[in-house]
């Protein structure tokens, strides 16, 4: 990423825009009077794609195992939460991160996509969960330096909160300002999506500027610099279980995923006026 992409700033306040669905398509609305600034012109390029075919096979464990890299061990912030290599499987055509038991906890599946970290892009994730209020799919991006920043661009607690949708979080600040309470964070919700069946979700990162994707279309927009993160992140896929064996109705769906595409992203020169 050139020093001249990083440098470019918007400058502006949170902007928080929530997405209803009306007859013929997507009505956005936003919290305040002023609709977020236009995107700084830049160009896209295909940089990684996965459609998951070939023979059945588990991924390797580490975070820059080739492509990806499966998860091990238990999860920071959620007790019930435990990663196990071989519930993260490659088969028809999919990557499934999947459930088991062992004693009184599940064992779930997680992926990261460390070997293609990079500042601004967008990503695509074709993926299925049922829900259930067992467990919980996390979809996001990472540092690859020190946590936060952190953009979860779609993460999904079930039927309880989200049974026709999902949330979008932006971590930011530093460690100190994640403390219960005060924790600097944006929050987005998505609402009227059927979640019983695939789509695509993702997120468009440019400098000043993150826009959450829900098949194809914006449904929500952070602006400003901060909360956007300007340092190189790589993606990562997970389901964590959120009961015990003991408290739950059953064991929880796994989390499918047709296919990954990742884009960089470069500016482009913009004619002076005049």
């Amino acid at each position: 990423m050139s020093n001249s992409a990083r440098s470019v700033l918007l400058g502006a306040a949170v902007v928080v825009v929530v997405l209803a669905l009306a007859a013929g398509g997507f009505l956005l609305t936003t919290t305040n009077s002023s609709p977020p600034p236009p995107p700084v012109p830049g160009e896209w390029t295909l940089v990684f794609e996965d459609d998951f075919d070939g023979p059945s096979r588990t991924i390797p464990e580490g975070i820059n195992s080739s492509a990806w890299g499966a998860y091990s061990g238990p999860a920071a912030g959620n007790k019930c939460a435990n990663w196990d290599p071989k519930n993260a499987v490659i088969e028809d055509g999919n990557l499934v991160l999947k459930v088991t038991e062992d004693g009184d906890r599940y064992l779930t599946g997680g992926v990261s996509n460390g070997n293609y970290a990079q500042t601004y892009g967008k990503w695509e994730v074709r993926m299925f969960m049922p829900p259930t209020n067992d467990a919980k799919f996390v979809i996001q991006l990472w540092p690859s330096a020190s946590w936060p920043p952190e953009i979860d661009f779609a993460e999904g607690y079930g039927l309880k909160r989200h049974k026709d949708g999902y949330s979008a979080y932006l971590h930011w600040g530093d460690v100190a300002s994640q403390e219960k309470g005060k924790r600097q964070q944006t929050v987005d919700n998505l609402r009227g999506i059927d979640m019983d069946g695939w789509h695509t979700v993702g997120v468009q990162w440019r400098p000043g500027l993150v826009e959450y994707t829900i098949d194809g279309r914006v449904w929500a927009t952070v602006v400003g610099s901060p909360p956007v993160p300007d340092e190189d992140m790589w993606l990562a896929i997970q389901e964590e279980a959120t009961s015990s064996v003991a408290d739950s109705a059953g064991t929880p769906p796994p989390l499918r995923v047709d296919s990954v595409r990742v884009w960089s992203w470069e500016p482009t020169e913009v004619a002076p006026s005049g």
